[in-house]
C-alpha cells in the first residue's frame, strides 16, 4: 500500500474503514484525536503521537516500537500483546489501559499516570517506572 496523507488516514478513520494492519510507521499525529479507532495489529514504529488523543482505542498487538506517546490520553485504550519496545509515555494519561501481555522493554513511564483499572503486564511494577497511581 502506498503511504497514506495524514488528511487521508483521518477521513478513512472518520469513515469507519478498517485500519486493522495497517502501516503508518513514523506518521506524524501530535495532537490529533484518534479515539475510539480500531488500530489492532497496527504498525506504528517510530509514530510520533505526542499529545494525541487515544482514549478508548484498540491498540491490541500493535507495533510501537519506538514511538513518542508523550502527553497522550490514552484512558481506557486496549494495547494487549502489543509492542512497544522503547516507547515514550512521558507524562500520557494511562488510566484504564489494558496492557496484559505488552512489550514494555525500555519503556518510558516517567510522569504518566494510571489508576486502579489499569492492568498492566505480569510482573511489571509502573512505580518504579515512573508511573503515578492516582485516584
Amino acid at each position: 500500500m502506498a503511504a497514506l496523507e495524514l488528511e487521508e488516514i483521518l477521513n478513512k478513520l472518520a469513515s469507519g474503514d478498517s485500519m486493522i494492519g495497517i502501516d503508518l510507521s513514523a506518521v506524524n499525529f501530535r495532537g490529533v484525536d484518534l479515539s475510539g479507532s480500531n488500530l489492532y495489529f497496527a504498525m506504528l514504529k517510530d509514530a510520533d503521537l505526542s499529545k494525541a488523543n487515544l482514549q478508548s482505542c484498540i491498540l491490541d498487538r500493535a507495533n510501537l516500537t519506538g514511538a513518542t506517546l508523550a502527553r497522550a490520553n490514552l484512558c481506557g485504550a486496549s494495547l494487549e500483546k502489543a509492542n512497544l519496545l522503547r516507547a515514550n509515555f512521558w507524562h500520557a494519561k494511562l488510566e484504564g489501559v489494558q496492557w496484559q501481555g505488552a512489550n514494555l522493554g525500555w519503556t518510558i513511564f516517567t510522569g504518566a499516570t494510571y489508576d486502579k483499572m489499569t492492568s498492566w503486564p505480569e510482573g511489571f511494577n509502573p512505580d518504579k517506572a515512573g508511573a503515578v497511581l492516582v485516584d
